[in-house]
């Protein structure tokens, strides 16, 4: 028996202190963050904006400025502990520019497994498990998601998904089940990258795919063997208000 639990009028449990959920623990406007140039000469690919936080198991959700605009993580690196590094590129990402042209076309939002409630609140409700630690705070944000798809191939540069109603008028950003610059091939000796970049609004969601090398796209569906284990997956939540 939990500390804490609540159920609906199905009998389905809603809350426990026992089962914590994913809540919102940072929000990451780009242009707060200064552009870190790389190595590569393509300003676009060399260029990325970094943040340092702290979480126990942290989900990195994309968002962008607008459907006309495009970002995709870089890396996302465990530091020491509870400490992380997440990088990511975006349209603006052009050292080569003034920084009043570079804009800002991301919003970085990471969510974490334990809520950041601050114990010294007096309103709302708080649960903590057996660990002490919060598990729920009605004064935070939860992980929601509004709807997950499969992404059929990647023949094109752009696929523009068929989102369920639940999307309309929510401020989207996604997550893919892919590290964004991935190998891709049916033949080992045939080879490539593709990254993976997405754009949002309300509502709307767009992926492009681009292969720096050769211009060609993998098909998920068309592997060797038959299966379908390299189609992306990707998650769409909600962060209206956020």
């Amino acid at each position: 028996m939990a500390l804490f639990e609540v159920y609906n009028d199905q009998g389905i449990q809603q809350v426990t202190a026992i089962n914590a959920t994913f809540y919102l623990k940072h929000k990451v406007v780009g242009k707060d963050l200064p552009l870190q140039p790389g190595e590569d000469p393509d300003p676009h690919l060399s260029v990325y904006r970094s943040f340092y936080f702290e979480a126990e198991f942290p989900i990195i959700a994309l968002a962008t400025t607008g459907i006309d605009k495009w970002t995709r993580v870089h890396g996302l690196y465990r530091l020491q502990g509870n400490n992380w590094r997440v990088d990511w590129i975006d349209s603006s990402s052009d050292y080569t520019k003034p920084t009043l042209e570079q804009g800002v076309d991301t919003i970085v939002y990471i969510f974490d497994l334990r809520s950041t409630a601050d114990p010294n609140n007096n309103f709302g409700l708080n649960l903590y498990g057996p660990d002490g630690k919060c598990t729920y705070s009605s004064n935070q944000a939860p992980f929601k998601v509004l709807d997950v798809f499969e992404v059929p191939g990647m023949y094109n540069l752009e696929y523009n998904p068929v989102l369920s109603s639940k999307v309309a008028g929510r401020q989207l950003a996604v997550i893919s089940n892919r590290y964004r610059d991935f190998y891709a091939y049916n033949d080992p000796s045939d080879a490539f990258y593709v990254y993976e970049s997405f754009s949002t609004g309300v509502g709307q969601v767009k992926i492009s795919y681009v292969d720096p090398q050769t211009s060609t796209f993998y098909d998920p569906g068309a592997n060797m063997d038959g299966t379908n284990d390299r189609k992306p997956m990707v998650t769409v939540v909600d962060v209206t208000n956020l």
